[in-house]
């Protein structure tokens, strides 16, 4: 239990600290440039991205029965939430708000 809870985390954390990673990247673009990577807007990078992250847990949860890796990821979008609520009001809300509605889920 303790090795599998180990690793669990520790791949949640990777596929979250992806999608903060790319979401900071993608502010650092949309700052220089008009903030597009290849046609598509960065806050429907990071929904998409979220959304990735959120059906891999599930499927982790659903075929596996790993709770571990599901909490872990929860946490993380947690963390998402609190960030983007205490940004700029210029900030669209759908980040905040797919990130709620995927820790409600």
């Amino acid at each position: 239990l303790g090795v599998q809870m180990f690793f669990s985390v520790y791949f949640a954390w990777i596929c979250i600290c992806l999608v903060i990673s790319f979401f900071i990247s993608m502010q650092e673009i949309h700052a220089m440039q008009d903030g597009l990577l290849f046609g598509v807007k960065y806050e429907h990078w990071m929904l998409i991205l979220q959304i990735l992250i959120f059906s891999l847990a599930t499927i982790v949860l659903s075929d596996f029965r790993d709770i571990f890796f599901t909490l872990a990821i929860v946490w993380g979008y947690v963390g998402i939430f609190d960030e983007q609520i205490h940004l700029e009001p210029q900030n669209e809300d759908n980040i905040t708000q797919t990130s709620l509605a995927l820790i409600i889920i």
